[in-house]
């Protein structure tokens, strides 16, 4: 039994063909899923029926311990806080969550480091030490690492009982 070449030649013509139009199907594919024009109450819902605040503000709410809040820092927080109008505050609060019992540990030391108007440094501190040094700060109570940060500790301590330092 012998194939002739002309089939041989058809079917690969065949195979060709579909292999082209796939390949088109597929680079076409993103321009019809682009082209969608999103509305409210057909693909998505508006839940914050709550009052708005006075002043217009953004709210970051990360964790030391994501990596994504990681890169979110390095490339996206520093252009909103470039582009961001003037008058819009930019607040951050730290979730326990994420990092096990370091998460609540690391929620209070945000909130001591922006009392003191240090939580700039203490961002780039944590982060740093955990994403990049790849020290995960769980067996040491975290102001062990950053010894500014005890001082500031203390410091916060004396001032909340009224001592001066």
């Amino acid at each position: 039994m012998l194939v002739s070449s002309q089939f041989i030649k058809n079917d690969l013509r065949n195979v060709h063909e579909k292999v082209l139009l796939m390949a088109a199907a597929l680079l076409l594919a993103p321009l019809a899923v682009s082209a969608v024009e999103y509305q409210e109450g057909v693909h998505y819902a508006v839940i914050n029926d709550g009052p708005a605040t006075a002043k217009p503000e953004i709210t970051e709410f990360f964790s030391f311990y994501c990596p994504h809040c990681f890169n979110f820092s390095k490339t996206v927080v520093p252009k909103i806080l470039a582009e961001k109008p003037e008058g819009v505050a930019f607040n951050q609060a730290h979730v326990d969550f994420i990092g096990k019992e370091m998460g609540v540990e690391m929620s209070r030391a945000f909130a001591v480091a922006h009392q003191l108007n240090v939580d700039e440094k203490m961002d780039a501190a944590l982060f740093s030490a955990i994403h990049e040094k790849k020290n995960t700060l769980l067996a040491l109570p975290i102001f062990v690492p950053f010894s500014w940060l005890t001082v500031l500790m203390v410091k916060l301590s004396m001032r909340r009982q009224n001592l001066s330092w």
